[in-house]
C-alpha cells in the first residue's frame, strides 16, 4: 500500500521520485515527427520545462538525498571545517575560494533556468533556451582554463594524517559526484536529453568540465600534502578522468 505524500507535513521526506519513460511517449513522438523547426522547438521547450520541474524537485527540502549541482559544494564546505580542525586555516581558506567558484556557476545555472521560466511564449522560450545554452557552454570553456589559487605552502617532516584525511575527502567527494544525467532520470524524454536539447547539453558540458578540473585539482592536493593516491584502485588517474563522460 502506498501513502499519498503530504506536502503540508514538514516531517515528510522522500528520495527523488522516479520518472517513468512512458510519461513522455507523446512528447517523443512530437519531436520525432516534427515537420519543421517550429514544431521541433515546441517539443524542446516542453521537454525543457519538464527538466526544470525535475531540477526543482531535486532542490526541494523534502528530497532527503543531497543531490544536484550543489551536492559537491556543500560537502566541500564541510571539508573546510576538517582542514580547520587539523590546524590548517590556510588550507580551509583555499578550499572556500574553490567552492566560491562553484557557487558562482550555480548562480549562473539558476539565472539560466529562471530566464527560461519567465518566457511567456514558445518562441520566447526557444530564444531563452538558446541563450542559456550559450552561457553554460561559455562557462564550461571558462572552467577548462580557470586558474584556481595555488595550494598554500606545506612542509612537514612527518605525515599529518588529519590533513591527509581532509584532502582525501575532497577527492572522494568529487570522485562520487552525483551525475546530472542520472539525477534528471530521463525527464522530458528525448526533448529533455542532451542529444536534442541545447540547454541540457550546456548543463552537462559544464558539469563535465567542472568534474575534470576539480578531480585533477584535488588529486594534486593529495600529493601536495604527502598523500599518494596513485595506487588506490577506486581512484583513476586524472588523465583517465579527462577521457570520461558523465
Amino acid at each position: 500500500m502506498t501513502v499519498p505524500l503530504d506536502d503540508d507535513d514538514p516531517r515528510v521526506c522522500y528520495p527523488p521520485l522516479p520518472v517513468p519513460a512512458e510519461w513522455y511517449l507523446d512528447l517523443d513522438l512530437q519531436l520525432i515527427n516534427a515537420a519543421d523547426d517550429s514544431e521541433r522547438w515546441a517539443a524542446v521547450v516542453a521537454g525543457t520545462r519538464e527538466v526544470l520541474d525535475r531540477l526543482d524537485h531535486l532542490a526541494s527540502p523534502r528530497v532527503r538525498e543531497l543531490t544536484g549541482p550543489q551536492a559537491v559544494a556543500v560537502r566541500l564546505r564541510k571539508n573546510a571545517l576538517t582542514f580547520e580542525a587539523a590546524g590548517q586555516p590556510d588550507m580551509a581558506a583555499w578550499l572556500h575560494a574553490v567552492v566560491d567558484v562553484l557557487d558562482a556557476y550555480a548562480v549562473l545555472q539558476d539565472q539560466c533556468a529562471e530566464h527560461i521560466r519567465r518566457a511567456e511564449t514558445s518562441d520566447a522560450a526557444a530564444v531563452a533556451i538558446g541563450e542559456a545554452a550559450t552561457s553554460l557552454k561559455a562557462a564550461a570553456h571558462h572552467m577548462d582554463t580557470y586558474r584556481f589559487p595555488n595550494f598554500p605552502p606545506y612542509r612537514s617532516d612527518r605525515p599529518d594524517y588529519g590533513l591527509m584525511v581532509a584532502a582525501g575527502s575532497c577527492l572522494a567527494d568529487e570522485n562520487h559526484r552525483p551525475a546530472l544525467r542520472s539525477d534528471l532520470a530521463g525527464a522530458g524524454g528525448a526533448a529533455g536529453s542532451a542529444e536534442f536539447n541545447p540547454y541540457v547539453d550546456g548543463l552537462l558540458q559544464l558539469e563535465l568540465a567542472t568534474h575534470r578540473r576539480l578531480y585533477r585539482l584535488f588529486y594534486d592536493l593529495c600529493r601536495h600534502v604527502g598523500f599518494d593516491v596513485s595506487e588506490e584502485p577506486d581512484l583513476p588517474n586524472p588523465d583517465d578522468v579527462d577521457e570520461q563522460a558523465l
